[in-house]
C-alpha cells in the first residue's frame, strides 16, 4: 500500500464466470488491509463478461460500504465499449495511468 493509502489490483486477460470472485476478494482484502481508494488496473483485460461486469459492481459497493473509493484505470476500447453500452460508465470513475479523469 502507497502512503496515501492507494491499493492498485492488476487484473489478467479474461474475466469470466469462473474467475470473477476474484475481483471482490481482492478489494475485499485491500479494504481489510486499510485501503481508502482501490484503483483496478485493467489495462490487460481483453474479454469480460457479465459476471466480470457484476464482480465489479459488487466491488464498488464494497468498497464504498468499507469506507474506501474504487475506480478502473487504463480501461482497453472494448471494455470501455461495454461499460458505455451498460451506462457503468455513468457508474465508475473511469481513469488514466497518470490520474487523469476521462470521463
Amino acid at each position: 500500500m502507497s502512503s496515501d493509502d492507494t491499493v492498485t489490483i492488476r487484473l489478467s486477460e479474461e474475466y469470466d464466470v469462473a474467475n470473477a470472485p476474484t475481483i471482490t476478494g481482492d478489494v475485499d482484502a485491500a479494504i481489510a488491509d486499510g485501503a481508502r481508494r482501490v484503483v483496478i488496473d485493467m489495462s490487460s483485460v481483453v474479454f469480460m463478461d457479465s459476471t466480470a461486469l457484476g464482480a465489479l459492481i459488487e466491488a464498488k459497493k464494497r468498497a464504498e460500504a468499507g469506507g474506501a473509493t474504487l475506480e478502473l484505470a487504463d480501461v482497453p476500447a472494448n471494455t470501455e465499449r461495454l461499460l458505455r453500452l451498460t451506462a457503468l460508465d455513468q457508474v465508475f470513475t473511469i481513469t488514466s495511468t497518470s490520474g487523469d479523469e476521462d470521463d
